[in-house]
């Protein structure tokens, strides 16, 4: 491949959230609770409790104005008198599909603003969300934080090729990546072109962590939602829509929470896992048969 980068997706296909580890947004028109004033009721002040991949929690927003709900109107920063903005604590075990309701609140304002975000997301009907808390006391704001944001997911796992908006997607074969090529001297960078996993693909992969060319230039996929590596087809064309994967291997069961992937030399696979820790975020595995 010459002349573009290759990047990956997924396009939000995991919940990649930099405030909280696990967040569902719901808004409710339900007219004003009063005047515009903060509280801060339950503020969660101990961080290393709250971010635990076992909780998860529920924004809800309650008296915000009908009107100012959808994406177009919420391009830019926007308050609404009277809306109160909450967190709860759920039930991961809850079987409701939007779990608004349950659980234990753990922080509550009247002082914030709210808008969309997001890449791809951003003014779509599942955008992504910035809050704005604007709450001048740090003691009073949810952990110290001044914005929370609140990522959407898109489930569309995908290989993408990047590179400047001129140029001609050029597709992946095998080898391509084991020797190098001109990276392009652009500013800006595109997707060129997208190759969705085909469905049984997706079906063993459902989300794409990272992607690594072994040694001899074959392109790896690793998944953390399917706990494994994948061997993807030696050639992706660039008329081509879909992936597909030739082989898999399972990951050991102690490798939670994979995120990176590289291979040695010798076709060692390493995998880096998520972790805050800095011991054992790593795994050596042996040599892909």
């Amino acid at each position: 491949m010459s002349g573009a980068g290759f990047a990956y997706g997924p396009r939000m296909a995991r919940l990649a959230l930099c405030a909280l580890p696990l967040l569902l947004l719901s808004v409710a028109a339900c007219g004003g609770e009063g005047e515009d004033t903060a509280s801060a009721v339950g503020n969660a002040e101990d961080a290393a409790s709250f971010f635990r991949d076992d909780k998860i929690y529920v924004v809800r927003i309650t008296g915000w104005d009908g009107s100012k709900m959808t994406p177009q109107a919420l391009q830019d920063e926007t308050t609404v008198a009277g809306a109160t903005l909450r967190i709860l604590e759920t039930r991961p075990t809850s079987e409701r599909h939007c779990p608004d309701g349950e659980g234990t609140q753990v922080y509550e304002t009247k002082l914030f603003s709210l808008r969309t975000s997001g890449n791809f997301t951003k003014g779509t009907p599942k955008s992504s969300y910035k809050v704005k808390i604007t709450e001048g006391d740090s003691k009073k704001r949810f952990l110290g934080m001044k914005d929370l944001n609140l990522k959407s997911m898109w489930n569309d796992v995908s290989q993408i090729e990047l590179g400047p908006a001129d140029e001609s997607p050029s597709g992946f074969e095998t080898g391509d990546a084991a020797t190098s090529f001109p990276v392009p001297t652009a500013d800006t960078f595109e997707a060129l072109h997208v190759w969705s996993l085909s469905s049984s693909a997706a079906s063993k992969a459902p989300d794409i962590s990272d992607l690594a060319v072994s040694p001899t230039g074959e392109l790896h996929l690793l998944s953390d939602e399917g706990r494994l590596i994948a061997l993807v087809e030696s050639n992706l064309g660039p008329t081509e829509d879909h992936a597909k994967l030739t082989r898999t291997w399972k990951l050991p069961k102690k490798a939670k929470h994979p995120e990176g992937l590289v291979f040695l030399p010798d076709e060692t696979p390493v995998i880096a896992i998520d972790s805050t820790s800095k011991k054992k975020n790593g795994f050596v595995l042996a040599p892909l048969d």
